[in-house]
């Protein structure tokens, strides 16, 4: 490949010494080589330790000629056509305003018979160009991929760990580079969707007692019609049927799930945890009284999530508690984030979780809590020793004819565990990749703590309102993360 090279001075316009671009547009390039007044030329060393002004396409021609042979030292497996298509490539477009003084026509935007393809830029060429990608056991991985935003139990452990720190990457020309310093991208909000929230407050709820039988459901307004997606489907409704008969309990439903002695937050979402709005899942549980004990099975099956648990609990007229052991799978993500899909691979995960939960009224508040400890199971992935907590805490209080709930708690976070990988660290000459073994922790740099008050009443038979406000602290348990609020006000009327 020849690459023609014309002149540019350093006002930007080419001198009219230089060839134009003419029929070799498609591999002509500019280069300084031309004057436009005293002192402003190129300078070269001269005889008698002087400094000579010089200009002319003879000096334009060695900047390309020096940039392609930097490029082949700096880069040594680029093939040459491919160092002479990135300097091509990352060239500044020649444009001008006024008809070109050979040629009589203006240099247009794009490849043109004057400029060609621009002016050469080193700074562009001799950075990354094209599509950027990682290459973990013959997997390329887009760098947003790898570096993606910060997410569930895990957080911002690429980050902390500088797993990815002096590993190279590669453009789409092959060429390596390194990174120094990981960063993440931005991270996921940590509220829930409340464009979600605010057509399920639309929907319209309804239950039935018949004995020892009872039902209820919730039907979802229809989706708003786009004629873009004509196709859309409505959603399925949430329903809840349960029966009771002796000393047992059976429930069955879709959406939600059993009744937990803790409520959970509303507006903060929790990635890596139970179902929220809209998700589909279906759900059973079943629970036999024996004395003062109560023993129950539960099972949950979504499209992504899975789990079945059974526990064992007690309680009293102003207690309760209980004791659980629950195996939970996801298909979709590894604990609320992304993990493997950052090495190539398909995220999931299954967590082997033991809660406690328990409940107390004192006078006309009542008091609860829950906390949780997981081991979890990383397919795919040389991981070790990575366990979870999370926790919460609730007091509930009538309040001016309504009921007042104040909540606080952290999702569940990564406190342990280590990822070995091959991290790739240098491209050779002929373009092999060397690789080196790294172990990093899993462990995030912030701990999310979120805070919760909401209190709803009814205004009349139909009418209710609801207020909540909530605050996250280290949202995604990034310690440097700046604090997110939110507020919701539901004004809802039944007709």
């Amino acid at each position: 490949r020849v690459i023609a090279v014309g002149a540019v001075g350093p006002n930007g316009t080419m001198p009219t010494y230089s060839n134009r671009a003419g029929s070799t547009a498609s591999f002509y390039l500019l280069a300084p080589g031309g004057g436009s007044a005293s002192g402003q030329n190129l300078v070269v060393a001269g005889p008698g330790d002087n400094y000579y002004g010089v200009s002319g396409t003879s000096f334009a021609a060695p900047h390309v000629a020096g940039a392609l042979a930097l490029m082949l030292d700096l880069f040594p497996n680029i093939t040459p056509e491919n160092a002479v298509l990135a300097l091509l490539e990352t060239a500044d477009d020649y444009v001008t305003a006024t008809p070109d003084a050979v040629l009589g026509v203006n240099a247009a935007t794009g490849t043109d018979a004057v400029g060609g393809r621009g002016v050469l830029n080193l700074q562009r060429a001799f950075s990354p160009i094209g599509t950027t990608s990682f290459t973990f056991n013959g997997q390329q991985v887009e760098i947003a991929t790898a570096l993606g935003p910060a997410r569930g139990a895990l957080g911002d452990w690429a980050e902390t760990s500088g797993a990815f720190n002096g590993l190279v990457f590669q453009d789409k020309y092959e060429r390596a580079f390194r990174i120094d310093d990981t960063r993440m991208s931005a991270p996921h909000s940590a509220f829930n969707d409340f464009a979600l929230r605010a057509d399920y407050a639309r929907g319209r709820a309804r239950a039935v007692a018949m004995g020892d039988a009872q039902i209820s459901w919730f039907s979802a307004p229809p989706p708003s019609y786009d004629p873009r997606t004509p196709w859309m489907e409505a959603p399925e409704p949430i329903f809840e049927l349960s029966y009771r008969f002796a000393d047992a309990n059976i429930s069955i439903g879709r959406g939600g799930g059993p009744q937990r002695l803790t409520p959970g937050m509303s507006l903060i979402d929790d990635p890596s945890g139970p179902a929220t709005l809209g998700s589909g899942d279906s759900w059973t549980s079943f629970a036999q009284t024996v004395g003062p004990m109560t023993f129950d099975v539960r099972t949950a099956n979504g499209l992504t999530r899975s789990s079945s648990s059974f526990g064992v609990g007690a309680g009293g007229d102003d207690w309760a508690m209980r004791i659980g052991y629950a195996s939970l799978a996801d298909t979709q993500s590894t604990l609320g984030g992304a993990f493997q899909s950052r090495f190539g691979g398909e995220d999931q995960t299954r967590l082997s979780a033991v809660s406690l939960e328990a409940r107390r009224y004192l006078g006309d508040w009542a008091f609860s809590g829950s906390l949780e400890a997981a081991s979890a199971r990383v397919d795919a992935m040389n991981v070790s020793g990575l366990w979870t907590s999370a926790w919460s805490l609730s007091a509930e209080h009538p309040l001016i004819g309504g009921w007042m709930r104040f909540t606080a708690g952290q999702p569940r976070r990564a406190e342990g565990g280590n990822l070995a990988f091959d991290g790739p660290i240098e491209v050779t000459r002929d373009g092999a990749i060397i690789y080196e073994r790294r172990v990093a922790g899993l462990t995030p740099s912030g701990r999310e703590f979120d805070l919760e008050a909401a209190w709803s009443t009814n205004l009349t038979d139909f009418t209710t309102f609801e207020a909540v406000a909530a605050l996250s602290n280290q949202p995604n348990h990034i310690a440097d993360a700046e604090a997110e609020a939110a507020l919701w006000l539901s004004l809802r009327h039944a007709w």
